[in-house]
């Protein structure tokens, strides 16, 4: 953290200039990632400066993570920071400089006295303003590269009003959301808080989590509260933003009592989400699913804000809410050794007859059991880069 330091102040302002919200790049949370979850020499935070005139302005900051090759990845990566609570990875870089920051950047990242072999980020929106950029400038610089779709994202775009995203739902979904609230409100006093600070609630992370743990995640040992190093991140996390009105913890109460919360945090004029909490007590009235539509009902009348991020998969129950999908891409990127551009060779055949085989297998029956022992073959090297990055 102590190298990192000296950055913040110019970090914090070019959240601000950003080509694209990413609260997931944002110094309070990679800084927290820093201290709670990164070893010694794992990390490698990149800034990249602009001086003119002897004015120094930071123009792109990337965060990176190195993997060492092993049986399953034959090459060392680099791969954009994934921790186990961000999930958007490709950097931040200045709107007014871009191209120019990317050229930088990129120039720096392929120096061939690097160690590491290929490059990879991990999640990002084919709907991004940074992803034609950066296509564009490895195409420019005649940089070897490989983009694969990974999977879908729930996203939330703002409507007219509230009334017009409850108009976009379905008629079921309606019809159980009006039921249950009713519901609700006939039990007692029903309250609904937004807190974009600590003024009402100094133990607000606290309270979230001891929420969080009275659920299935408590039960898995999956909540926040069940680790150490998780409960001091998320901490961290909302403290911090806290400080400066960019939290958005939506929490429904009933008779006075917390019932559910959902956890999420601004940047830009961007919503993203993060963790939601209930009591399992009062599951009668869905309250988890009653606290994120609140949620987004109070994200429409909040000014300033266009869009949310899911921060989750499609197969996530967020998207029976949040109904705009956008597909997440993988990126690799060649490094000049022979080896990197030989192992992207061979993925994008892999690839390519795998695409073959199923188109066959959908035109003829026959050919199923075949596929099947192809895909296991040559799943291999495919799938073992994945899972090296997120393990």
């Amino acid at each position: 953290m102590s190298e990192v330091e000296p950055h913040l102040t110019a970090w914090h302002d070019l959240a601000t200039r950003a080509l694209e919200d990413n609260f997931y790049l944002s110094p309070d949370f990679i800084s927290a990632v820093l201290r709670r979850y990164v070893t010694k020499n794992r990390a490698l935070i990149v800034f990249v400066y602009r001086i003119d005139d002897q004015v120094e302005s930071l123009v792109a900051v990337a965060s990176f993570s190195l993997r060492r090759s092993n049986w399953r990845m034959p090459l060392p990566v680099l791969c954009g920071m994934i921790s186990p609570h961000g999930f958007l990875s490709h950097p931040l870089v200045d709107r007014q400089d871009a191209s120019a920051a990317l050229q930088a950047l990129n120039e720096w990242l392929l120096r061939p006295e690097h160690p590491w072999r290929l490059i990879f980020f991990y999640g990002i929106s084919e709907t991004s303003p940074f992803f034609p950029r950066l296509q564009a400038e490895l195409t420019r610089q005649k940089v070897r590269f490989l983009s694969k779709p990974m999977f879908l994202r729930p996203m939330l775009h703002r409507h007219e009003n509230f009334n017009a995203y409850l108009a976009a739902l379905s008629s079921a979904r309606r019809k159980n959301f009006r039921r249950r609230w009713q519901q609700l409100q006939a039990a007692g006093s029903v309250e609904v808080i937004l807190h974009q600070n600590l003024a009402r609630s100094v133990r607000l992370a606290d309270d979230f989590m001891q929420l969080e743990r009275l659920g299935w995640k408590g039960m898995r040992g999956t909540a926040l509260a069940c680790k150490s190093a998780d409960a001091d991140f998320f901490r961290d996390l909302v403290n911090s933003n806290a400080a400066t009105n960019r939290l958005f913890f939506v929490e429904l109460k009933l008779n006075g009592r917390s019932i559910a919360m959902t956890a999420n945090f601004l940047c830009g004029q961007t919503l993203f989400a993060f963790k939601i909490a209930y009591d399992p007590q009062f599951q009668i009235y869905s309250p988890g699913i009653l606290a994120e539509i609140q949620t987004v009902k109070l994200f429409h009348e909040t000014a300033g804000l266009v869009k949310g991020e899911g921060g989750a998969t499609g197969n996530s129950y967020l998207r029976s809410y949040w109904r705009d999908m956008t597909q997440m891409q993988g990126l690799y990127i060649a490094t000049p050794h022979r080896r990197s551009q030989v192992y992207l060779l061979f993925l994008s055949a892999v690839w390519r007859i795998k695409n073959i085989f199923r188109q066959i297998t959908h035109r003829s029956s026959k050919l199923f059991c075949a596929n099947v022992c192809f895909d296991n073959f040559y799943s291999l090297n495919e799938t073992a880069l994945a899972c090296c990055q997120l393990t």
